[in-house]
């Protein structure tokens, strides 16, 4: 989630349709997320006012007071509480 999130592409040389980040002819190099963004990664939140992924290394950079918040996994074994 976030206010806005601008797409930025790249030129392949390729066919189009070789992948699913194929846009006739075009590739996603960057996706940028600005104002309250929100990313969820499994039970993990990650919140901050900007975000920044790089297609080519697949990753993704936080910046703006970035926060992290994680709830282990516990196996089923875990004891439950009440």
């Amino acid at each position: 989630e976030s206010d806005t999130l601008e797409v930025f592409f790249s030129r392949s040389s390729q066919k189009a349709g070789r992948g699913p980040d194929d846009f006739g002819g075009s590739k996603i190099d960057r996706l940028v997320a600005k104002g309250n963004v929100k990313i969820t990664r499994n039970d993990n939140i990650s919140y901050c006012e900007e975000a920044t992924y790089t297609a080519a290394d697949r990753k993704v950079v936080l910046s703006g007071s970035p926060r992290l918040v994680i709830y282990p996994s516990e196996g089923s074994d875990a004891p439950a509480g009440n």
